[in-house]
């Protein structure tokens, strides 16, 4: 499966269970989207319990922790480049910093999709893959737009179809 692909599915997967620091209107446009790829893969309310198991198995493995990690390291870099008096030197080392805990959770969300794929239908992981090179775009976008700042979901009902 292409990155495009796994993306969604971490997507679909994140949208299962929701990180408790998300704040308040944090995550509402991300549920939304998870609860549109959802309908869009046509998951069973069977599917949706076992991936929703599936992710609190990841976040209480470590998932969680490491996310935390890498937000918080982004956000120390991203107040050293926005302070006038930080030295670059500090930015850089802040740079490294960050790498190690974006590494860390790259691999766990990895981990993840390859998980929540087991989960679906060669058809879901076809049709994964092709809302995936959709929803790059719009992230890349995004991802430009607001220098990278991707917060967790906010309710763990995000799988929910209404239609349940």
């Amino acid at each position: 499966m292409a990155v495009t692909g796994a993306a969604v599915l971490v997507l679909v997967a994140s949208g299962a269970l929701a990180p408790a620091e998300a704040g308040p209107g944090r995550g509402r446009n991300r549920g939304e989207v998870a609860r549109r790829v959802a309908h869009e893969l046509d998951l069973t309310a069977e599917q949706r319990e076992r991936i929703r198991d599936i992710v609190r198995s990841h976040w209480e493995a470590g998932l969680g922790d490491l996310a935390r990690q890498a937000r918080d390291a982004r956000r120390q870099l991203r107040r050293l480049i926005h302070d006038p008096e930080a030295p670059e030197s500090e930015i850089r080392a802040a740079v490294r910093g960050a790498s190690v805990p974006a590494e860390n959770l790259a691999v766990a969300r990895h981990r993840l999709a390859r998980d929540v794929q087991e989960v679906l239908t060669p058809e879901q992981r076809r049709r994964a893959q092709e809302i995936g090179l959709h929803l790059g775009a719009l992230g890349d976008r995004a991802f430009r737009r607001f220098d990278g700042d991707v917060r967790g979901l906010d309710d763990p009902r995000d799988l929910d179809d209404p239609r349940d």
